[in-house]
């Protein structure tokens, strides 16, 4: 048992402190303001206080644990074991505050600060300080806390942990349930025509077989395959459902069947999430509806969300997410950038801090999006799957989870797309490093 000794015990000290030693590094503990009881403790234990006291670790505490409310950091950087860090103390074991500075990334402070966004309404991961100081494809707060466990080990050898695995989470974003199905007449002959003025003659009667339903849709199809991949590997897989009206940033099909609702329901080893639509993004009332209405059609509780387009802002949308009973958000990642939004590849609970409140949704931070590479990045196939396994070695190391994000429509056509191929290969590498663990 850690022992960590603070003169004022406040919920910012509460949440980080827990995270760290329960969450990433699989340690039991307790925080304490009594210092004499801290004094005659055994074992593992941390100072985090301004006064030296002769035992334990000594971590100079910044004063952003023990305000309230939220103001702009002046972020100086330095180093420490090769690695940057912030809030930096010229006293103490370590050269900044570890606690300080993790709960700045994972609460993501600075984006209630920063009211520049893109043209969705998104923070800008050009403007973060992971990106700017060069660390986004690093999970820093998971390598900091292991460097930190090894510095209380060197001085207690009976420190007991349970280190976290490393795991592969596939996830699914379905925007487009049909290629080709339920477009419309119109639309669908205006489609055809144009593959036949470009002599795509392979397209047209792919477009003919699956409107007459001779052939699965290919949007359909690719779900099927992703299905029966992950049941042979027994896995399961989050797919997120798309259930708002057609519009431009939303569905382009006029409705999804009732057959399709069963078919989905007739999957394996799936775990569903809704997947609200661009005008609900910041519409309490109308992620309400489209959480009712996908529940209606699978006939199940959804307790797992993320934002189409990965808009959000926070902590408004989390505080949505908890009003309307959701469990899990998985929107927690850059659309421009690969890497670690939040700077930890481990799952943690959201504390809004205007409330200074820790709650009960889980964020699972999602590392790679399929779009990042070839949209934003414009990179090859081949040049994505190489930060992709990097980014993987990345969350291997500190046991961390590497969640990606997928579409149907990016995968369709497997015989024929690279994307498909890519997807692959990141997929049966990472069960690779699961079964490292085994």
């Amino acid at each position: 048992m850690l022992t960590v000794y603070t003169p004022h015990i406040t919920p910012r000290i509460t949440y980080i402190i827990q995270h760290i030693f329960q969450n990433i590094l699989g340690m039991d503990c307790i925080i304490s303001d009594e210092k004499d009881v801290f004094l005659k403790t055994k074992g593992a234990c941390i100072n985090y206080s301004t006064e030296k006291t002769g035992k334990g670790l000594w971590v100079y505490p910044d004063p952003l644990l023990l305000e309230t409310g939220i103001s702009r950091q002046i972020i100086v950087r330095g180093n420490w074991e090769d690695l940057p860090c912030f809030f930096l103390q010229k006293e103490g074991d370590i050269p900044f505050d570890i606690f300080a500075a993790s709960f700045y990334l994972i609460t993501r402070y600075e984006e209630y600060t920063d009211s520049e966004t893109d043209a969705h309404g998104r923070f800008i991961a050009e403007n973060s300080l992971a990106y700017r100081e060069k660390f986004l494809q690093i999970p820093l707060v998971d390598r900091w806390s292991q460097i930190l466990k090894k510095m209380i080990s060197n001085r207690e050898e009976d420190t007991e942990s349970t280190p976290r695995n490393f795991r592969l989470i596939s996830t699914f974003d379905i925007d487009h349930p049909f290629l080709y199905r339920n477009k419309g007449c119109i639309k669908n002959f205006a489609g055809g025509v144009g593959d036949l003025l470009r002599g795509r003659y392979d397209l047209v009667k792919k477009r003919l077989l699956t409107q007459l339903h001779l052939q699965p849709d290919p949007y359909q199809e690719i779900i099927t395959r992703i299905d029966r991949l992950h049941h042979e590997h027994n896995k399961d897989y989050f797919l997120f459902i798309l259930t708002g009206k057609y519009g431009k940033y939303d569905r382009r099909t006029i409705y999804p069947l009732r057959k399709y609702y069963r078919y989905l329901r007739s999957l394996y080893d799936v775990r569903f999430g809704l997947h609200p639509s661009y005008r609900a993004s910041f519409d309490l009332e109308r992620i309400r509806k489209e959480k009712e209405n996908l529940e209606k059609k699978l006939e199940s509780a959804v307790k797992r969300n993320r934002q189409h387009y990965l808009r959000m802002r926070f902590p408004e949308t989390y505080d949505t997410l908890n009003k309307l009973d959701f469990t899990e958000d998985f929107t927690l990642i850059y659309p421009s950038q690969p890497g670690f939004r939040a700077s930890t590849a481990i799952p943690f609970h959201f504390f809004n801090l205007q409330s200074d409140e820790h709650t009960e949704l889980l964020i699972r931070p999602t590392v790679i999006m399929d779009t990042t590479f070839f949209a934003y990045l414009r990179l090859s196939p081949e040049e994505s799957l190489l930060q992709i396994k990097e980014l993987m070695k990345e969350c291997h190391l500190s046991g961390g989870d590497f969640t990606m994000l997928w579409h149907n429509s990016t995968l369709a056509d497997p015989e024929q797309n690279p994307w498909y191929k890519i997807f692959i290969e990141c997929f049966l590498y990472g069960i690779s490093l699961e079964k490292a663990y085994l």
